[in-house]
This record gives C-alpha cells, structure tokens and sequence, in this order.
C-alpha cells in the first residue's frame, strides 16, 4: 500500500479519534477534580473541621483564585496596551490621544480582567463591621 493510500486512511480515522481522546481526557480530568476534592473534604473532616468550614474554606480560595486571575489577566493586557500604544505615534494617528484600532488587542483583556478583580472586591466585604 502506497504512502497517499495509507494517509488517505489515517487522515479521517485522526480527525474522528482526537475529539473523542480529547472528550475522555477533559473528562477524566474533571473526575479527578471532583475526586481530590472529595479527599480534601473528608480529610478536613476527619481533623474535626464541619461542613460549613470546608465550605468557607473552599469559597476563600475561590475568591482568591478569582482575584489572582483577575489581576494575571490585567496585567497581560495593560503590558499590551503599554507596548501597542507607539503606533499611533509612528502611524500618524488621527484618533485622539493617539489611540485607535490596534489598543483593541491590549484594552480587551485589561477590562475583561478588571471585571473579577471588581466582582472580588464588591463581594468580599470589608472588615469594618460587615462580613469579610
């Protein structure tokens, strides 16, 4: 069998497996998520901690991750705009400021990662004298 017959084999039998091996493996990833959490939980149970204090510690983390991201996503963008902000200089900018079309790429990602970086801190309350 020549090589063009065999790829002419392969190439459908590759494009019907990867989305299946890929399904399976996002599967089995969030099997074992679910599964690690499961032991956390009873491991905090068995040191004498309830529920509920799992729960919260759980929703801390959450929280933080939240924040974590928010501000890795910022970051990411406010570096693009600091970076693509020159063109307007170099490309004879009509737009004020010298902004325009090519900020697009850098403000996306700074807002889309301001918004859990906001979303933590309205609800997380503060600590003088309401719920943390």
């Amino acid at each position: 069998m020549e090589w063009a017959e065999t790829l002419a084999v392969l190439v459908p039998l590759v494009l019907i497996c990867f989305p299946i091996i890929g399904l399976i493996a996002i599967l089995a990833f969030l099997i074992a998520l679910r599964y690690v959490r499961m032991k956390k939980t009873a491991m905090l149970m068995d040191r004498g901690m309830s529920i509920e204090t799992s729960a919260q510690h759980r929703a801390d983390y959450s929280a933080r991750l939240t924040l974590l991201l928010g501000v890795i996503v910022s970051m990411i963008g406010l570096a693009l705009s600091v970076a693509l902000y020159p063109i307007g200089f170099v490309a004879g900018s009509p737009y004020p400021l010298a902004l325009g079309p090519w900020m697009i790429p850098g403000l996306v990602p700074f807002f889309v990662g301001l918004a859990p970086i906001l979303w933590h801190f309205l609800s997380n309350r503060d600590r003088f004298g309401r719920r943390r």
